[in-house]
């Protein structure tokens, strides 16, 4: 359950960085965000983001290495190895366990971007996480296969690529190229390795996925579309106009047709993206799916999509979201509920507020109307820093308005009973 709330520091750098570059065809009228390269924080903000850099980051890094509850760092290490044909040990945690590592680079990267001035704790904590990257990126590099695949689940197992929805590739691959995108900007472009890395798993892709004679695949977990869009916008800036939009254009072939693959609102592919009118199904793959939705209405000029996504986006802020800024009421399935089914105890889970972060951030860009500034604000403000504990290295995987949970209070020595109450 630490997958994308390793991603809290990117939401929350989010009101202050750029999501985007070039586009491939705007919308007219879109807005264009500005790019910012170094930031300088202050006053509430500035504390956020110093507890997770010097806090929750090493946090996540700690868990990961060797040794760590998780040690999802070594699967890459053993996927090195089996490229290299070398003894090598066994692949542990779930499929998409690569994607931690991936997140945590990304987020290193927006940590960062932010100026220290003067404060040597911040300054200090930034130091180890840029060495921390050099060592981590030769273990990435090395995992990669040479036609561009990377999943170690897959390679480090012995499975058929894209065999199995549910094993995720698309979506840990989405956080393969963000990472990609996120270093490349930090440095200027002076270090392309992981931006070149991202280019050639996503052009394995483009030659692998789209209309026939290619395959047509689902992603199990949406977050490949709109990671497709933002390097599709980097490509166009760096290569040139036009560069990129093969990219787009894969994102949105796997829009059109993944309703048609085992068809399940749960993943939003009980219709055609452009018929979808209501917020359903798991809330993050929901949220995910619609910022994807948005790019589509942005990068293509796509009427139909357009159409659609504000159908969706009336539907969930209107009817299904929460003065909190949380989204996905319902613990079954960690998805929406139907229309005004805001119960106290809504589930509300971190990564969907992070995902309508990103959703109202491509809204903005796309109506050009504070509504979706104030959308993502609320969420930043409640949803998301209320995820995080004050240490920095805890967090609540749900955000409830509310939780009852029963107290038992040790009784004094005159008591002949225990004192018990309800805690609300």
């Amino acid at each position: 359950p630490t997958m994308k709330t390793i991603r809290l520091i990117l939401v929350a750098a989010m009101a202050f960085f750029s999501l985007s570059a070039v586009p491939c065809r705007a919308e007219q009228d879109a807005l264009e965000p500005v790019e910012f390269q170094q930031i300088q924080l202050g006053g509430f903000w500035k504390q956020q983001a110093k507890r997770l850099t010097e806090k929750w980051l090493p946090h996540c890094i700690r868990q990961m290495e060797s040794g760590g509850a998780g040690q999802e760092l070594l699967n890459l290490v053993h996927t090195a190895k089996v490229i290299r044909g070398e003894p090598h040990g066994k692949y542990t945690g779930a499929p998409w366990s690569d994607a931690y590592v991936y997140n945590t680079v990304e987020a290193i990267c927006l940590a960062l971007a932010v100026e220290p001035d003067g404060d040597a704790e911040l300054a200090q904590a930034q130091t180890a996480l840029r060495a921390k990257v050099e060592e981590w990126i030769p273990i990435i590099l090395a995992a990669q296969l040479p036609d561009g695949y990377i999943h170690s689940f897959h390679t480090v197992n012995g499975h058929p690529h894209f065999s199995n929805i549910g094993w995720h590739e698309f979506y840990v691959m989405g956080y393969f190229f963000e990472m990609g995108v996120a270093h490349y900007k930090l440095t200027g472009g002076k270090d392309r390795r992981l931006y070149e890395a991202a280019v050639r798993c996503a052009d394995h892709l483009q030659n692998t996925f789209g209309p026939p004679p290619k395959r047509t695949w689902k992603n199990g977990h949406p977050g490949l579309e709109y990671a497709l869009c933002r390097l599709a916008r980097l490509v166009n800036e760096v290569e040139g106009a036009g560069a990129g939009d093969k990219y787009a254009q894969l994102a949105k072939h796997f829009l059109d047709h993944q309703h048609e693959i085992q068809p399940n609102p749960y993943d939003q592919s009980n219709l055609p993206a452009v018929e979808l009118t209501d917020a359903e199904g798991h809330a993050v793959r929901a949220t995910y799916f619609y910022t994807a939705m948005a790019d589509m209405a942005l990068l293509m000029g796509d009427e139909a999509y357009h159409n659609a996504v504000d159908k969706i986006w009336a539907n969930a802020i209107h009817r299904k979201h929460y003065l909190t800024g949380g989204v996905g009421a319902s613990h079954r399935g960690e998805a929406f509920s139907h229309d005004f089914d805001l119960r106290n105890d809504g589930y509300c889970e971190s990564c969907a507020g992070c995902g309508l972060s990103f959703w109202s951030d491509r809204m903005h860009q796309l109506h050009q109307d504070a509504h979706y500034r104030d959308v993502q604000e609320r969420v930043l403000y409640n949803n998301i820093l209320g995820s995080v504990e004050l240490t920095g290295e805890n967090f609540f995987y749900q955000n409830p308005v509310a939780v009852s949970f029963f107290l038992k209070v040790k009784c004094l020595p005159r008591c002949q009973v225990p004192v018990e109450r309800w805690m609300r």
